[in-house]
């Protein structure tokens, strides 16, 4: 007797299935086919769910019968009519009210910090007095480090602030190129496994340490992983076995060339990597053909040798060997920031992929033990990732940051995986009501936290930190009543996990970077350097205070000094005023005692010594008249 599945079980195939579905629709598919999927189908037997109560099977009936009628529509040849679309709106609403929430109103609350942010708006603000945009400089000095592209764009917003430093312009660019990377994860994420991956895999993408701290930072990392991400994007939605169109491989190699003018052509390889996995997989080398490699990589050829040859015109060439060197096999070989092999394996759990890279674990048991096959149409994602990942380990040079550009490969893999356990349906009662009361305890016990920083320390807590912490304990009440109710375990583990990663970063954004920022901005500090040079107002610097972040924010101009205390002699070709630590006046009196000579300069005349971002700063004038021994 044959047996045939009730209204639970379709239920249960229908959802286990809905990427397949999905992408049936897609394609169109014949008919022949969707008859074998169904009768395979009908042959089997389901595990039967728990039994659910009046409500949850009016619910269910009502998708089953969307379901069926799409099964129809589509063995007789017809496209698909769904609720995909209304889906996805309400998805990509979620995604922007999470955005605005958690970074459209605190990306502005706190200075430029440190020397990374500092020394990239400095070289943008340089852009805009010069009529080469193509050769880079910071203090008047070529810049040798990065490609262009980033700092065009930073020069740009500049521009709209009126030429004044201004984070709420700066921060706008690569937050708006988190939000596009959001959005292209999503899509591609729902083309190839389904609107619930899609989904899932943005939010992952969102709420990772290292993306959702790196949107509000002046840096290039965002837009390479975003201008990576949109080439991808439109190479992996294309109609499978077919060329790409003109258009979308204008779209693909512009995107890659995008990508190489940010941050240099760790690009080229992670685009590689993804097109090469999907040949592999596929047996045969017309996927390159398809992806017109050949002439893409030709342009971008084109292009690379155009800027370097414009720089040589302009810098000459040994900078561009410079250039050319330091950023590729130094940086390989001998990275600035170097770290152990094993750094990004602590670094995924630690920062990067923080906490879904645990979801990894359940991915390998049932991996190696059968109880799952990964799917083919993923294998491109797994060559995103992986390939350049092994590079990134034997590269000496590590970050968190250089992570960035392979997250959303990592999300959507990890979100499909997620998808696959929320279908087993396991319930848990307990820890549904569990969450339900750890989430306004969250709330709660940030709101006592801020009301002692604010009552009990002489931090300088914002004003509006305790009407903030009232309003989001509230917020907490509410979701906790709503956000929990009748779902299964996987599910309210996840959406605890994303409501308390965009509380926690919330409250960094909003009160805790504010604090902090009296003690990490040099605002102040260059107000009051500007106001002890005067008028023209030029300084030369020391090793030590050639720091981006003590100038950034002035209106003087620098004069870099060299290191050798020699140069100090010359009084009449420095500038009215020497800057340095205290420890290079230290170091250079020194030479100046072991060789029984007089220092030229009397740091004990300061007209400025003040502790700036860690460090004593003294500003010392040249008096002319004085000559050396």
């Amino acid at each position: 007797m044959q047996l045939r599945p009730n209204s639970q079980d379709l239920t249960v195939f229908l959802r286990f299935h809905e990427e397949i579905l999905s992408t049936v629709a897609r394609e169109r598919l014949k008919a022949y086919k969707l008859k074998i999927l169904i009768l395979l189908w009908e042959g089997k037997s389901w595990r039967k769910r728990p039994t659910l109560n009046l409500v949850q099977r009016k619910s269910e009936n009502v998708e089953v019968h969307a379901h069926a009628e799409a099964l129809n529509m589509l063995r007789m040849g017809c496209p698909q009519v769904s609720s995909e679309g209304r889906a996805s709106g309400k998805h990509l609403l979620v995604l922007l009210l999470l955005c605005l929430s958690v970074w459209g109103w605190t990306y502005g609350l706190w200075d430029l910090w440190g020397a990374d942010e500092t020394r990239y708006t400095q070289v943008s603000r340089e852009l805009l007095t010069r009529n080469n945009w193509l050769v880079l400089t910071v203090f008047d000095r070529p810049y040798d480090q990065k490609p262009p592209l980033s700092f065009w764009i930073y020069a740009l917003m500049l521009k709209l602030a009126g030429g004044r430093i201004s984070v709420w312009h700066l921060r706008l660019a690569p937050i708006l190129f988190a939000m596009a990377t959001l959005g292209m994860t999503y899509f591609l994420g729902r083309r190839v496994c389904g609107e619930k991956v899609g989904f899932l895999a943005s939010l992952m993408v969102f709420t990772s340490t290292v993306f959702i701290s790196e949107a509000t930072e002046v840096k290039m990392d965002i837009m390479f992983t975003a201008w990576i991400t949109l080439s991808l994007t439109l190479w992996l939605c294309r109609t499978k076995g077919e060329p790409l169109g003109l258009l979308r491989a204008f779209g693909v190699w512009a995107a890659l060339a995008a990508a190489f003018f940010t941050k240099g052509p760790l690009a080229i390889l992670i685009v590689i990597s993804s097109i090469a996995t999907e040949a592999w997989s596929e047996h045969t080398w017309k996927v390159f053909r398809d992806a017109r490699t050949v002439w893409g990589l030709l342009g971008l050829g084109l292009l690379i040798a155009g800027w370097l040859h414009a720089q040589a015109s302009a810098a000459g060439s040994e900078f561009v060997a410079t250039q050319v060197r330091g950023e590729t096999l130094n940086r390989l070989l001998h990275g600035a920031h170097d770290e152990p092999v094993w750094f990004y394996f602590n670094s995924l759990y630690q920062k990067i992929f923080t906490p879904w890279v645990l979801l990894w674990i359940p991915l390998f048991l049932r991996l190696r033990s059968g109880q799952m096959r990964f799917p083919k149409q993923l294998l491109p994602f797994a060559g995103w990732f992986a390939i350049p990942f092994l590079i990134l380990i034997i590269a000496r040079g590590k970050r968190p940051p250089y992570m960035l550009p392979l997250l959303p490969a990592m999300a959507i893999v990890t979100a499909w995986l997620l998808n696959r356990l929320i279908e087993e349906r396991r319930f848990a009662p307990k820890l549904n009501r569990a969450l339900c009361i750890l989430f306004p305890i969250l709330g709660v016990a940030l709101l006592i936290a801020v009301i002692i920083l604010q009552r009990f320390t002489q931090l300088h807590v914002p004003w509006y930190s305790i009407p903030f912490a009232v309003v989001l304990t509230g917020i907490l009440f509410v979701l906790a009543r709503y956000l929990f109710r009748n779902q299964d375990a996987w599910t309210s583990a996840f959406r605890f996990a994303v409501g308390v990663i965009c509380v926690l970063f919330v409250c960094r954004f909003a009160i805790l970077n504010p604090i902090r920022n009296p003690e990490e901005s040099t605002v102040a500090f260059s107000k009051r350097l500007d106001a002890v040079l005067g008028d023209p107002a030029v300084v030369g610097v020391l090793f030590g205070a050639r720091d981006t972040e003590y100038h950034v924010y002035g209106d003087h101009k620098v004069v870099i000094l060299q290191n050798h205390p020699d140069d100090l002699l010359d009084l009449g070709q420095l500038p009215p005023f020497v800057m340095g630590t205290s420890k290079d006046w230290s170091r250079i009196i020194n030479v100046y005692n072991e060789r029984k000579l007089d220092f030229p300069l009397n740091p004990e005349d300061a007209v400025l010594r003040e502790t700036a971002n860690r460090k004593e700063i003294v500003v010392v004038p040249v008096r002319k008249s004085r000559q050396s021994s």
